[in-house]
């Protein structure tokens, strides 16, 4: 079994255990996903790529 990313490009697949967020790990299989410059980011993880959180209220 595998997992195709169509936002990865044609041909890219993982095994499910694989399919993670590059920061967190958290498997991301039956989530939503962002592929940015050759990594998966969960939904959290991709917002901090383009802006960072404050350190005192996570936000």
């Amino acid at each position: 079994m595998a997992v195709f990313a169509a936002r990865a490009g044609h041909g890219a697949c993982w095994h499910p255990q694989c399919f993670g967020c590059t920061t967190c790990g958290e498997l991301l299989v039956d989530l939503i996903y962002f592929y940015q410059d050759g990594h998966i980011y969960c939904g959290r993880h991709h917002a901090e790529t383009r802006r960072p959180r404050c350190q005192a209220c996570d936000e």
